[in-house]
């Protein structure tokens, strides 16, 4: 825009200054009055002119200068707003200069080794493109340019923190059956019946209510399960406890019955989450129940938790259902 202007203002000077040079060449040629008064007010309009445009461009240039100052002493903050930093090193890889961000989190590591303060960025100087490493508390995406010898710096918290959510999310689906529960209940009295299907429901239900599971029977000593990741991975640390607590209710009672959990999961799908359920439930039947089976995805390898119960590991009756 500025541009434009001046060479506009370049073609209007251009004509003025030849509008006069033809007046006074004409006044010098005819000698006339007439051409005296119209030489003299052309110089008094074009001087009027030619002030005004060089006034003009004055204030376009001093404008843009004023932009350019206010852009620069902002780069500072558009810098720390969208968490971006940069560090600089030398050949021997020692950190010869940070950017603002490292002064706005107190941190001073100008003429430490980048690869003491954080040996994790060693990959960016083999054959890794970015790195997510931790500063005081938040993660940052590191990329390595050599050529330059410059870190750059991206906070990419809340986005992990998004991403982690969402994976927390999804969906898994189990089914959950009760090993030699048909035949527990035929071989038992009616109060001990009663006693056998309540202790055995109320184990289940507690279980799924304090880890926030939706659970609903399906069947006779069958229930099937709806949970979250979250849920999943703290039933993976505790290597699903529900199936020690069941067979100690059942030892209770004085009766052998334990739990046999098929799991599907890393999946969008419910219909694939179904499938890969009862096809870790039937694995779970195949290897003497008492334990949890698990599918995943595209994944083939199946993850086994349990499995303990050695009466049950020689026992014939768990039958597939």
């Amino acid at each position: 825009m500025t541009k434009k202007i001046m060479q506009l203002r370049t073609v209007i000077l251009a004509c003025l200054i030849i509008e006069t040079v033809v007046i006074l060449g004409l006044y010098l040629i005819m000698s006339k009055s007439i051409l005296l008064t119209l030489s003299i007010y052309s110089i008094i309009k074009n001087l009027i002119i030619v002030v005004w445009l060089f006034y003009l461009s004055y204030t376009i240039e001093e404008n843009a200068i004023s932009v350019s100052d206010v852009l620069n002493s902002d780069a500072k903050n558009a810098f720390l707003f969208g968490g971006l930093g940069l560090i600089q090193y030398d050949e021997n890889r020692n950190i010869t200069w940070t950017s603002d961000l490292f002064t706005a989190l107190d941190i001073n590591i100008v003429g430490i080794k980048l690869l003491e303060w954080q040996p994790h960025l060693i990959s960016l100087f083999d054959d890794e493109d970015v790195k997510i490493i931790d500063i005081k508390g938040r993660k940052y995406e590191a990329y390595n340019s050599q050529e330059s010898k410059l870190i750059y710096l991206k906070d990419v918290t809340q986005y992990l923190s998004l991403q982690q959510d969402y994976q927390d999310q999804q969906v898994v689906m189990a089914y959950i059956t009760i090993d030699n529960y048909e035949e527990t209940l035929e071989n038992a009295d009616e109060p001990k019946m009663a006693l056998i299907q309540s202790k055995s429901r109320q184990v289940i239900i507690d279980w799924a209510y304090s880890n926030g599971i939706i659970i609903r029977r399906f069947k006779s000593g069958g229930y099937l399960a709806f949970f979250n990741e979250r849920t999943y991975r703290k039933q993976v640390e505790n290597k699903f406890s529900i199936l020690d607590t069941f067979r100690d209710m059942s030892e209770e009672l004085d009766e052998v019955m334990t739990l046999s959990i098929g799991i599907g999961r890393d999946s969008r799908v419910l219909r694939e989450l179904d499938e890969m359920a009862t096809a870790a439930l039937n694995l779970t039947y195949s290897r003497g129940g008492d334990q949890v089976a698990i599918k995943s995805g595209n994944e083939e390898k199946v993850v086994f938790f349990g499995g303990n119960t050695d009466a049950f590991e020689k026992s014939s009756k768990v039958k597939a259902r």
